[in-house]
């Protein structure tokens, strides 16, 4: 068989040992390329449909909540600056309190020491009562600044309290906790983008690998199924006898004498020896003339089976054996001996 395949005319001549390890590499290379095919696929199906990526998080968002975070903590600070304003004012009119209750503080005791120095000089009595006289006045003056900077004091009070309920502490913390709590949304909508990022990729990362895995497959499976195809008409095209058959895995088949379809080497040697007058009549050309070398192995039967193969195909045998029989001829050191009728 592989000399009628390898002696085809043009492409149809193959080599089968070299086809078979060159069909056997690509079917090895075809079922590495379907392992790789499924499991790229079943990474696929792992993954599960292609992720939906959210929008990227709105950037103004962020802005406002940095801003009104900036605002708020701008808004405590000024009013920091106003409250201790407001504690300057309140410490200024209370020092100038201060310095007027001294000043009857020691204008009181002024006027004890003239009522003393009254008490011990009744001959300065004159002198003293005039200078009784002018620390009363000064006393007086004295209690009248003390009155007006009390009044100044209560009526700066009044202005800061009042001051103090048209313009309340504000809360900084509130305005920074809700300012984090955007940023901190932005964020996590953010990093979420990227984990859906990434997970699209990976997805369509293992798409593409499945798509190539499967177009190898399929570009080796076709080169199997060109060379089944190739072997199959180079086969076809052979010169059989009929009651010889190849199978698609190239097993040469013999239809028995009985009917029965069996392995060429079960069957008899007689069969056998039938069936390769049948294919060396193929491959005769216009010389219609066969050499049997293994004569001397031919029973009777078999060598009358052989020449009605012969006679069925229009050949001619020549048999070569070790003993004569009719009509041989004898050949000695390489010539002619005897011939017969």
């Amino acid at each position: 068989l592989r000399q009628l395949v390898a002696s085809l005319a043009g492409d149809d001549a193959i080599d089968l040992d070299a086809h078979a390890r060159e069909r056997e590499r690509l079917a090895d290379r075809r079922l590495r390329a379907g392992r790789d095919k499924r499991a790229k696929a079943g990474h696929v199906d792992e993954l599960g449909p292609a992720p939906v990526i959210p929008d990227e998080p709105d950037p103004e968002a962020k802005r406002q909540a940095e801003e009104r975070a900036r605002k708020a903590e701008a808004a405590a600070a000024a009013w920091e600056l106003r409250e201790r304003d407001r504690g300057d004012k309140v410490r200024a009119a209370r020092d100038e309190a201060s310095e007027s209750a001294r000043t009857l503080h020691a204008a009181e005791q002024r006027r004890e020491k003239a009522l003393e120095t009254i008490e011990r000089l009744r001959a300065a009595l004159d002198e003293a009562e005039r200078a009784w006289e002018a620390c009363q006045v000064a006393v007086e003056s004295a209690e009248v600044e003390s009155g007006t900077a009390n009044a100044r004091l209560d009526q700066v009070q009044a202005e800061v309290e009042e001051q103090r309920a048209a313009d309340p502490e504000p809360d900084p913390a509130e305005e920074v906790r809700a300012a984090d709590q955007v940023l901190a949304e932005w964020q996590r909508a953010r990093e979420e983008r990227q984990v859906a990022l990434a997970m699209a990729a990976q997805h369509r990362q293992a798409v593409e690998d499945a798509e190539r895995a499967e177009a190898d497959w399929r570009e080796l499976d076709d080169q199997v199924r060109t060379m089944d195809a190739r072997l199959a008409r180079a086969v076809a095209s052979l010169p059989m006898p009929p009651e010889v058959e190849i199978t698609p895995e190239l097993r040469v088949m013999l239809r028995t004498r009985s009917g029965a379809v069996v392995p060429i080497d079960q069957a008899s040697q007689a069969e056998r020896d039938c069936a390769a007058v049948g294919v060396a009549a193929g491959l005769c050309g216009r010389l219609r003339l066969l050499w049997v070398r293994h004569g001397a192995l031919l029973d009777a039967d078999s060598r009358r089976a052989m020449a009605e193969a012969a006679a069925r195909v229009g050949v001619q045998l020549i048999v070569e054996t070790v003993e004569p029989t009719e009509g041989s001829v004898v050949i000695v050191d390489g010539r002619v001996a005897e011939q017969g009728s």
